[in-house]
């Protein structure tokens, strides 16, 4: 295994998504290092972007900045950052002094511009009540899915991953029926099962096999909830890029003009990609990007 554990561990209880700016090039060696010492061992997980492979003049194929998907109804933001990492853990206060820890062994080259805290909730459903991750690929094909997978590639062993923090308008989503929100979706929240619904429904719009060729991603979403509102923090690990880039077109109407049933309630308002380095005897190989 040389891929980041915690991307196939299931969702934690708790988990801190920290994304991080560049306030001193010269120092980005000295603190991914430490980095990679923190995260030994253990099921954290670490993105660069492409703002930090720029710095560092390498290249990573794949590897894009966030693009901007906005049409003229609705915008979706790109705000994309250096290094994106994540804490995962079974107590909140554990994660925050492990945040901080992270963040002084780091500081000297980057800075805090973006913290959300996550929270498993109800086994795994969305804020919404409704299951989040139905039809995620499991065993082999989330490998295949989540990882590059070639012993030849440079990249073996990495992963991609596509984020959003999504905020949710309760008070619009409390004034829909029952029915009308299930219809949004596309499956029954009572039971999860997924019924013949509108044609911008969000299981439509977004059904991974539904593509050509298929646009599997493993997602590992969690529940936020601070002083700037509540919703879903979004997670898609993917052998490239690709996945998730064509499922957010489909949700735009790219094709057939129809927005996404989920806009109806729910907003993204952050969007960053990242490239996540493999492993080597338990660190982090950064052998791409520390040349």
């Amino acid at each position: 295994m040389n891929y980041q554990p915690g991307i196939l561990e299931p969702i934690p209880q708790h988990a801190i998504f920290l994304e991080y700016g560049i306030v001193n090039l010269s120092s980005i060696d000295k603190s991914l290092k430490n980095l990679s010492k923190l995260v030994k061992e253990t099921k954290h997980i670490v993105g660069l972007g492409r703002h930090l492979t720029d710095a560092l003049n390498i290249e990573i194929p794949g590897l894009e900045a966030f693009p901007d998907y906005s049409d003229n109804v609705y915008d979706i933001p790109a705000t994309q950052h250096a290094l994106f990492v994540i804490l995962r853990g079974e107590s909140s206060d554990q994660l925050g002094e492990l945040a901080s820890a992270a963040g002084s062994g780091i500081s000297d080259a980057f800075a805090l511009a973006e913290k959300t805290n996550g929270f498993k909730y109800k086994g795994g459903r969305d804020l919404t009540g409704y299951e989040y991750g139905t039809g995620n690929p499991v065993g082999e094909k989330a490998i295949h899915a989540a990882f590059v997978q070639d012993a030849k590639n440079p990249l073996n062993g990495s992963s991609f991953v596509s984020i959003q923090r999504w905020v949710h308008d309760f008070p619009e989503f409390d004034t829909m029926t029952r029915e009308e929100q299930d219809k949004c979706i596309g499956r029954y929240q009572s039971t999860n099962e997924r019924f013949d619904a509108r044609r911008d429904s969000h299981v439509k719009k977004t059904a991974q096999e539904s593509f050509d060729p298929e646009a599997f991603v493993l997602r590992r979403s969690m529940p936020w909830s601070d002083d700037r509102g509540r919703g879903l923090f979004f997670m898609a690990f993917g052998n490239s890029l690709r996945a998730f880039d064509v499922q957010m077109k489909s949700m735009m109407g790219a094709k057939d003009g129809f927005h996404d049933g989920l806009f109806d309630f729910s907003r993204p308002v952050s969007g960053g990609n990242y490239w996540c380095p493999p492993v080597l005897d338990g660190e982090l190989d950064l052998s791409l990007a520390l040349t």
